[in-house]
């Protein structure tokens, strides 16, 4: 999947990996204009709860004390 790019909401998006959820079908982590961001079924996910499920369900949270953190 080396640089694949996908076209959603008129926006360019990076993918930066895709997986196979029990609950949402294929989910595609991306990067937007420096901001990561969820693709389920050609949709730009922006509802906070599923974004949380996802990123706690796959480890994908970074813990407060990282975040700003630049290396």
């Amino acid at each position: 999947m080396e640089n694949l790019k996908i076209n959603i909401e008129n926006k360019e998006l990076k993918v930066l990996f895709e997986i196979e959820d029990s609950k949402y079908g294929n989910v595609k982590k991306c990067l937007s204009e420096n901001r990561i961001v969820y693709v389920i079924q050609n949709n730009i996910i922006e509802d906070n709860e599923i974004i949380d499920e996802l990123e706690i369900k796959y480890g994908f949270m970074i813990p407060n004390e990282l975040k700003n953190i630049i290396y």
